[in-house]
């Protein structure tokens, strides 16, 4: 076994002792007889048991940020309601995939020190960033309500914090969605939750159009929503191309038609 290898063997009988146990119950002997290492090999990868517990919520973090992606109007192939709902996909099979740091991040994180304490929030704070920024967009197309994005950041986390408790530590059973695994009607009511509060879809998404008229002009269209009304804006920029000239060049009579006109 190399060492990654090893240093993943022991993170992993960690968390599960720490999710059996609690964190401040286990000790570093509940870990080395649990991975069959000897004390010693512990100490070539960790200084102590807060260490392993530090090393396990930086890696859940790491595996949490990246799951989360700003939504683009742009994209492609999927439209903005699809990409927030794979958001909120993405984060609860992450919580599920791992139940036992999920579990030591809601019962067990805060309180170990103040360092520590301080580290969980700066991740918090840069987690509430990331989605005020995306919400900030959001309302710039119009598929967020007007508010302040920060309290918005921190309903959605509130919200998801209670929802994974109250299902992952309670118990509480969520009806499963029609055909889906046992995320899929938690994902649903979630982002249903998400829809009647502050997202407003569905909507336009911004997007320019180019498109002729009859007489050869060139017509660019800029169609978006208009975030405090939800109704569609148009701009237009008219460009007169070389053939619409070239027609009123040798057709002078449809110039002198508009003008009576």
């Amino acid at each position: 076994m190399d060492r990654h290898e090893r240093h993943q063997q022991i993170l992993r009988h960690a968390r599960d002792v720490f999710a059996r146990q609690g964190f401040h119950a286990s000790n570093i002997d509940d870990i080395v007889e649990s991975a069959g290492i000897a004390r010693g090999t512990f100490y070539l990868y960790f200084d102590d048991k807060r260490s392993v517990f530090e090393a396990l919520v930086d890696r859940f973090m790491g595996r949490l940020r990246a799951t989360i992606t700003r939504v683009d109007p742009s994209h492609p192939t999927l439209p903005v309601e699809q990409q927030i709902k794979g958001n909120v996909q993405r984060v609860i099979a992450l919580i599920f995939e791992d139940r036992a740091t999920t579990k030591l991040l809601l019962n067990d994180a805060m309180g170990i020190d103040p360092a520590f304490d301080a580290k969980l929030a700066r991740f918090y704070d840069d987690l509430a960033t990331l989605l005020e920024e995306s919400l900030r967009d959001g309302q710039f197309l119009g598929i967020v309500a007007s508010g302040d994005t920060r309290l918005f950041a921190y309903f959605a986390m509130g919200a998801l914090r209670e929802i994974v408790f109250q299902v992952l530590i309670r118990g509480v059973e969520v009806p499963p969605a029609s055909g889906g695994d046992e995320t899929a009607g938690l994902v649903d009511s979630i982002f249903e939750f998400l829809r009647g509060g502050f997202l407003r879809l569905p909507h336009f998404v911004p997007h320019l159009n180019t498109r002729r008229n009859d007489d050869d002009t060139r017509v660019t269209e800029t169609v978006g929503p208009d975030s405090v009304t939800g109704t569609a804006l148009l701009t237009r920029a008219n460009t007169s191309s070389s053939t619409a000239a070239a027609r009123r060049s040798t057709h002078p009579e449809s110039t002198a038609n508009l003008a009576k006109g």
